[in-house]
């Protein structure tokens, strides 16, 4: 059977009680077995019950009201008080819990003995909730309804205040509820149950009615923090790299091959350097510079190298104008060449370099020869048909002119255009 009861407050209102830590809430336990609780029948009578209400003041000053024997509580004063309150005569003074009770003549000593024994056993039970030992040992403060009440035979939390908050959607209840559990300090982290305990006696907790309501809008709320501290972090991780990188730009001494352990004493007493979170972070973003110089530095020397060959080809082109030029000729011209060897700019070249440069150069004398050569062919092409053409123009001329007929022999025709 489970240890938890179900049980109605002085409002009608059901809550759940532990029969052996004498624990209570409001929402239904899940180990809960749905077999209807039967409250706890107390052994005295009714009227005996209703002359147990007394009242006591919580430390906020405000008055409620308490059974000796059932131990139930209430902000509003039960109709037996009242008709209890009635029947007194207002002998003595007001009773505050915590002050001893009146001597100077009142009710119990009209009534009859049983009834004044009964009635300073009950003063003394109503003087409890103001003893020490229900306060100070307990870390004192609030009602004594929302702390835990071992072997005093508490059955159950006050009823909510009739002041419950309202909203008129939604969306502002879970705001609330937001809001609430942001006030208390409750992340991601936190379990449900612990920031139950956080929130449980704020008015905001009832913003949301359903139990259900509430576990969801916890989920939602953790879901939607870790978002904004993932937003967050991206932002500081950014912001600390771009700083990171420009501490580390003012350090010239630190190369693409510099390493974490050779560079951390220039930077460590840096400002930015003691931001980041850790080691690790720091040395990340370190690497992540080393990276970036590297790719720096492949991008210069790639560029120097295609500088370098377009220089070199320049003076091949200056030194070799001969397409039959061996290599073993060329080498030796390169190397003793004045302003190969003054220029810095050629030391990025090796052998290997050279020598494609200098194929690439006798590949384009060779070219060069060979359009020159195919230049001249159509030029001498050309002339000859222009020969040809004018050669038939002037035949034709002396047909037209009467010089050839057909019977005309060359060696009588060739006096006529010898000297042409």
């Amino acid at each position: 059977m489970s240890v938890w009861q179900e049980a109605k407050a002085g409002d009608g209102r059901v809550y759940y009680w532990n029969t052996q830590t004498k624990q209570t809430r409001w929402d239904k336990p899940e180990d809960f077995d749905s077999v209807p609780a039967t409250p706890a029948t107390p052994s005295a009578d009714p009227a005996t019950i209703d002359a147990s209400w007394r009242e006591a003041k919580a430390n906020g000053g405000k008055p409620y009201y308490y059974n000796a024997i059932t131990k139930e509580t209430r902000w509003e004063p039960p109709e037996a008080f009242l008709k209890q309150q009635q029947n007194t005569a207002p002998t003595g003074p007001s009773f505050v819990a915590g002050s001893r009770p009146g001597f100077g003549g009142g009710d119990d000593f009209d009534a009859p003995p049983r009834d004044r024994r009964m009635g300073r056993r009950d003063d003394r039970d109503h003087s409890l909730p103001q003893k020490p030992s229900f306060d100070e040992r307990r870390g004192g403060g609030g009602m004594p309804w929302e702390r835990s009440q071992e072997n005093s035979g508490f059955r159950g939390p006050m009823p909510a205040k009739a002041d419950e908050p309202e909203y008129s959607n939604p969306e502002q209840a879970e705001d609330a509820f937001f809001k609430l559990l942001k006030r208390n300090n409750v992340t991601p982290d936190t379990a449900w149950e612990d920031a139950l305990r956080l929130v449980i006696k704020d008015t905001e907790y009832r913003a949301l009615k359903d139990p259900k309501e509430r576990r969801q809008a916890f989920e939602k709320y953790c879901l939607e923090v870790r978002a904004q501290e993932k937003g967050k972090e991206k932002e500081r991780r950014e912001r600390l790299r771009e700083e990171f990188r420009q501490m580390l730009k003012t350090h010239d001494e630190i190369k693409q091959y510099t390493r974490w352990k050779t560079a951390r004493p220039m930077i460590e007493r840096e400002a930015v350097f003691k931001q980041a979170g850790d080691e690790d972070e720091r040395r990340s973003l370190f690497e992540e510079y080393i990276v970036e110089l590297k790719r720096r530095h492949v991008e210069e020397e790639r560029e120097k190298h295609t500088l370098a060959l377009q220089e070199l080809h320049g003076l091949l082109q200056a030194m070799i104008v001969d397409a039959d030029t061996k290599w073993s000729e060329a080498q030796e011209a390169i190397t003793k060449n004045e302003r190969f060897a003054s220029n810095d700019l050629f030391r990025s070249l090796n052998t290997v370099d050279l020598l494609s440069a200098f194929d690439s150069h006798m590949r384009d004398l060779d070219r060069a020869r060979h359009e020159a050569k195919q230049k001249d062919r159509r030029l001498h092409t050309r002339r000859e048909r222009k020969i040809r053409e004018a050669y038939r123009a002037m035949l034709a001329q002396h047909w037209n002119e009467g010089h050839i007929k057909a019977g005309t022999k060359w060696k009588d025709f060739h006096p006529l255009i010898k000297d042409d």
